[in-house]
């Protein structure tokens, strides 16, 4: 690698530092691989809780290929909300309850990890109380993708899913607007609008394309009919965020006492606030360093703002998906020749366009699910929001350099390989609950 192709991915990487959510949940540390025997106790109570999130949550078992669950929704009434807090709370006593030396080493590590999923859940749902808070904890739950995007089955069939999930909809999202309590942070208010705007134009204009290869002209104006009703709702909704706008708060902060609470539930993580936020200080010094260095070499006597608009400035050719789509075979072909990792399959993702949606996340994959077999992964990039300014839009599109570094993040050595491996793991909770 030459230095100055050095220098730019070290300045992109510090581009991406602020930009790059963290990916997914802590995972507690490596266990032995042997597989649970199925006749245990343990091995009956662990498929029981999965089956129970199943029929809670229908839509994360259509996710991960269980699809006798397509075209149903979650009920988020507060009487269901409770009852899974309930169940949650049942779970756990249970898992408790099981004697350790009847189980074996890989049942205590798997018991280990189901109560780190029981107390994450619990956390969001009934100490955080996101349900009644935060709209984003619903969008998971009613995202259409699986039946658009993963072709897990004939396009025919999938479409029926589709229609049963469009007429689940307007129940859905009349218990969701009930739940939400006001006034809301705006940055909630303004995420929730922007989610809900953004579904009812993928439905309005997008979502028929999906099944655009269905010949049935019944099938088809049905379709239209239900699509357009969804819109409707959705746009129903998304005016309720804005009415919200005037009277929104800035009162988004958890505070230290729950964010302290939520790094140990959630990510085990049980290190004072204090502690933290000198590592996080230390951490800037040595990377404001290192990156004062590569400006120094990529662009002598300039200051760090010019250094970093230069890099800025190279835009990915022929737009970000493009450009991803010719990253992806390097970054494979880089680990492979420096075998960096073990690389399960010789699978691939596909790179597209996000719907409107999910335009608010920049770039995420959609991996098949555990049970699965020939669906391929997604790999999403957003395009700049068409209503905002040449600008806006000018500076929302990464630099080839730091788009490399989203590729890495979601695909390879990333997420992408992260559910290769998953996948294939010896736990059914482990394969689930990533």
């Amino acid at each position: 690698m030459k230095m100055r192709d050095l220098t730019l991915r070290v300045i992109a990487g510090f581009l991406l530092a602020g930009f790059l959510p963290l990916a997914g949940q802590a995972q507690p540390a490596t266990a032995p691989a042997a597989a649970v025997p199925a006749t245990s106790g343990w091995a009956r109570f662990v498929d029981e809780f999965i089956e129970a999130g199943f029929a809670t949550d229908p839509s994360f078992a259509v996710y991960v290929g269980r699809h006798e669950y397509d075209g149903r929704l979650r009920d988020f009434s507060p009487a269901a909300l409770d009852a899974r807090i309930a169940q949650l709370r049942a779970q756990r006593a249970a898992a408790v309850a099981f004697d350790s030396e009847s189980l074996t080493p890989r049942e205590r590590y798997e018991r280990d990890y189901l109560l780190w999923i029981i107390d994450s859940e619990l956390y969001w749902s009934a100490e955080a109380e996101w349900p009644r808070r935060n709209p984003a904890w619903y969008f998971g739950s009613i995202d259409p993708a699986p039946y658009l995007d993963k072709p897990y089955a004939p396009a025919e069939t999938r479409l029926r899913a589709y229609l049963a999930y469009l007429d689940a909809l307007p129940k859905a999202l009349e218990q969701i607007r009930a739940n939400l309590r006001t006034p809301m942070p705006a940055p909630w208010v303004e995420y929730g609008y922007n989610a809900f705007a953004g579904y009812a134009e993928f439905f309005a204009n997008d979502a028929a394309q999906a099944f655009a290869s269905v010949e049935d002209p019944a099938a088809q104006a049905r379709l239209r009919a239900a699509n357009e009703r969804a819109a409707a709702a959705m746009r129903e909704l998304a005016a309720w965020f804005e009415a919200q706008r005037p009277k929104a708060t800035q009162d988004f902060a958890l505070g230290a006492a729950a964010f302290a609470r939520m790094l140990a539930v959630t990510e085990q993580v049980d290190v004072p606030l204090e502690r933290l936020a000198a590592i996080g200080r230390a951490d800037l010094e040595r990377n404001t360093a290192a990156l004062r260095t590569a400006c120094a070499k990529f662009l002598p006597g300039a200051t760090i703002e010019d250094c970093v608009a230069k890099v800025r400035a190279r835009k990915p050719p022929g737009g970000a998906v493009a450009s991803a789509t010719r990253q992806l075979p390097e970054l494979e072909a880089f680990l492979r020749e420096a075998d960096l990792v073990t690389i399960p399959s010789d699978e691939r993702a596909l790179v597209a366009q996000a719907p409107p949606y999910n335009a608010q996340n920049f770039a995420y994959i959609m991996t098949p699910g555990p049970y699965e077999k020939g669906v391929p992964a997604t790999y999403y990039i957003a395009a700049p929001n068409p209503k905002w300014s040449a600008e806006e839009r000018e500076q929302y599109v990464q630099p080839e350099s730091a788009l490399r570094y989203v590729s890495v993040h979601e695909v390879w050595p990333g997420h992408f390989l992260q559910f290769l491996h998953s996948n294939r793991g010896a736990s059914k909770l482990g394969q689930l609950y990533v």
